[in-house]
């Protein structure tokens, strides 16, 4: 894996809740990378699209924290 991708994995177990509902740039700018990076981590996991690695999570998250009374 290249150090980009490399990087953006480890972004995205580091910080899971901010990964998951922030938008792409912002992300990728928070690893230091370009968005391109985290849709090419997407692929390379076997995902058609970066939405579609992240959607099916994203949902999950934010219904885990709306079922969270607090």
């Amino acid at each position: 894996m290249s150090p980009g991708l490399q990087a953006a994995a480890k972004y995205i177990i580091d910080h899971p809740g901010d990964f998951w509902l922030d938008p792409i740039r912002g992300s990728a700018a928070d690893i230091g990378a370009s968005s391109n990076v985290l849709v090419r981590l997407a692929q390379r996991l076997g995902f058609d699209s970066f939405e579609a690695y992240r959607d099916p999570l994203r949902i999950a998250l934010v219904t885990d924290r709306e079922a969270d009374p607090g």
